[in-house]
């Protein structure tokens, strides 16, 4: 049984920045902004408006006690939804009607981040199902067709699920799945709307893994994955593993 953890990766790639981003925008996650005043970090909440990957911009509400900002002022933001979080830092963007302390508009635009810092921090407790039960996934799309695969281990919040063969062509970091399911051992069927955090291909065993994480699910449904890892925790107890 694996309890909480914490995986951080620093993201360079422009689509996949684009895409968490996006994400972070679509599902409303929390944003703060962080300025150093006189050697103090001070952070208030903000809202990302807008992403132009063309112009490599992104714009922010404006923090209420900005006054006139510089060139080189420089913003840490970062976006919380549960355990997950993005870190980046980014420069204003300043144009010729760059605001003064007067009359400042309530929208800032930001140099788009060259790079982004992802974190998960599991608070669930996550079981490895691969000795223990089947439990067969598959990922609907309408530009490809179904993708198979299986459960290795699930928690309430995500799963690490095992594909046959190399899907990287297929899914990507950050990609969204609006349509997949779970079919549980009594047969049940779970459906979620599910975000890939991570896909690894092993080229010898010719295996794709991939991690996801649960952005919507039916309250019943989410009951029925309580209950499962309830019951593979007692099996595992009797089993001893």
């Amino acid at each position: 049984m694996e309890l909480s953890d914490h995986n951080c990766r620093e993201i360079t790639d422009k689509n996949e920045i684009y895409n968490l981003l996006l994400a972070a925008q679509t599902h409303q996650w929390t944003f703060t902004n962080s300025t150093i005043v006189k050697h103090h970090l001070s952070s208030v909440s903000t809202e990302l408006i807008a992403i132009d990957a063309e112009a490599e911009t992104i714009s922010m509400t404006r923090d209420p006690t900005d006054r006139a900002l510089s060139s080189n002022c420089t913003k840490i933001f970062r976006a919380v939804n549960g355990g997950l979080s993005l870190l980046f830092t980014s420069k204003m963007v300043m144009t010729e009607d760059s605001p003064s302390d007067v009359g400042m508009p309530s929208v800032r635009k930001f140099n788009f981040p060259k790079l982004l810092r992802f974190s998960q921090q599991r608070t669930a407790i996550r079981i490895n199902f691969s000795n223990l039960m089947d439990i067969p996934v598959t990922f609907f799309s309408k530009a490809e067709a179904p993708l198979q695969g299986k459960v290795v281990d699930i928690s309430a919040t995500g799963a690490k699920i095992r594909f046959e063969g190399n899907i990287v062509s297929k899914l990507s970091s950050s990609s969204v799945i609006v349509d997949s399911q779970l079919r549980l051992p009594n047969e049940s069927l779970i459906k979620a709307r599910t975000q890939v955090m991570g896909l690894i291909y092993d080229e010898e065993l010719n295996i794709s893994y991939v991690r996801c994480q649960f952005l919507e699910m039916r309250d019943d449904n989410s009951l029925q994955l309580q209950k499962l890892i309830i019951h593979a925790i007692k099996l595992l107890k009797r089993l001893d593993l």
